[in-house]
């Protein structure tokens, strides 16, 4: 069973409601995750992550396209967020 919050097609492919959401792929801890916002203008999708300050940072992966043309597909995102999330547990600090 999913995650309320989980990333899924369905959940990316839903009406805005006019109020921001962010749904997560979850993850180990400290190896960052897929986040995706979902806004006005469709869903974003970001790398999550904390830097050595302990402060959660956003890196921008793009917008979500369910044909992979105009954007991302929740596929080439996982599969993006996963490279990052391994750069980031290797110690690479500026992504």
């Amino acid at each position: 069973m999913a995650r309320a919050n989980a990333i899924t097609t369905a959940a990316l492919n839903a009406k805005h409601k006019g109020v921001y959401r962010w749904l997560s792929d979850g993850g180990g801890r400290g190896a960052g995750r897929l986040v995706a916002m979902i806004r006005q203008g469709g869903p974003v999708f970001y790398f999550q992550h904390f830097d050595a300050g302990r402060r959660k940072r956003f890196l921008p992966i793009g917008p979500y396209d369910s044909t992979g043309r105009r954007g991302w597909s929740l596929q080439r995102a996982r599969d993006r967020a996963a490279e990052l999330s391994e750069l980031y547990r290797s110690g690479v600090a500026d992504l």
